[in-house]
């Protein structure tokens, strides 16, 4: 049996990683303050686009209730027309919202790379002593590159599914109050699940910002340390190291995807790393065991 105090425990540690969740949200909004003029007109073309995808559906209706049924076969043409005009219509805003969007999150992501470097460069010398540079640069590329990708991706497209929704929801009712009821009974189920699902989705994607940190920070001294290794003839102890770090870490630099295709690249480097080590009496390692 749960105890109250676990389960007052969670729903603080809810309500905590809602606040933050918000708080994040109104600072990327906040981010698009100086460049509203795109922001808006990305955000009409959104509404005109859902617009025009709801007009279609209404036109198909006529032309099986007026056309087809009643036999007015003059005006399934003018039906036809109108259903290419509102295509087109709607194919023209979804362009003019994505170009808008991308050109939004590109201003963006200028503005906090900018924001970021003059931060920098106002902190101390302890701060940048303690600091790895790995974690500095994948803050300065994959953080930014993520909030780039959410203005498009996830805030508008969030909005336009709330704007759909929205719309459908009032017609629904519109029709038939009861059937509208009967569609809206999984609301609650899929709202508890998306909760849940973005509550263990944080955790993982702080690890994984983390340990990419760590892997932009091996990169980095393995690069620029390379001649202090060279001229101690440390090669092999490097690599060693680097072979460890790849056990730990390799499910960061093999894609899943091109699980195949990766497969076999890296059977032959490992291959060709195996025959140069031999010829020189040199124990290799092996790379992520399992994918």
């Amino acid at each position: 049996m749960i105890s109250p105090k676990r389960e007052t425990s969670k729903v603080l540690m809810a309500l905590d990683s809602w606040k933050a969740n918000l708080l994040i949200f109104i600072r990327i909004i906040g981010l698009l303050r100086p460049h509203w003029v795109p922001t808006l007109g990305a955000v009409i073309s959104m509404v005109l686009s859902t617009g025009f995808a709801l007009i279609v559906p209404w036109l198909l209706a006529w032309v099986i209730d007026t056309g087809l049924r009643h036999g007015q076969f003059s005006s399934l043409l003018l039906a036809t027309g109108a259903i290419l005009v509102t295509s087109s219509l709607r194919g023209l805003c979804a362009y003019g919202q994505g170009y808008l969007s991308q050109a939004v999150s590109n201003l963006v992501a200028y503005d906090l790379r900018n924001r970021l470097y003059d931060h920098l460069q106002t902190l101390s010398f302890s701060f940048h002593d303690e600091a790895e540079t790995g974690q500095l640069m994948s803050r300065l590329t994959v953080d930014i590159e993520a909030v780039r990708n959410f203005i498009p991706l996830g805030l508008l497209r969030g909005l336009v599914a709330l704007v759909t929704f929205s719309a459908v929801t009032v017609i629904l009712f519109r029709l038939d109050w009861h059937l509208a009821m009967v569609t809206l009974i999984c609301l609650p189920i899929l709202v508890l699940l998306s909760v849940q699902v973005g509550r263990r989705l944080r955790p993982i994607w702080s690890g994984v910002q983390n340990e990419t940190g760590a892997l932009g920070t091996v990169m980095q001294e393995s690069l620029s340390g390379m001649r202090v290794v060279k001229a101690f003839a440390a090669i092999y102890t490097a690599a060693r190291n680097s072979c460890a770090f790849l056990r730990l870490h390799g499910h960061l630099v093999y894609a899943r995807p091109l699980r195949w295709h990766t497969h076999l690249r890296r059977a032959g480097y490992a291959a060709d790393h195996h025959r140069r080590a031999r010829g020189k009496g040199v124990k290799t390692c092996e790379g992520p065991r399992s994918l």
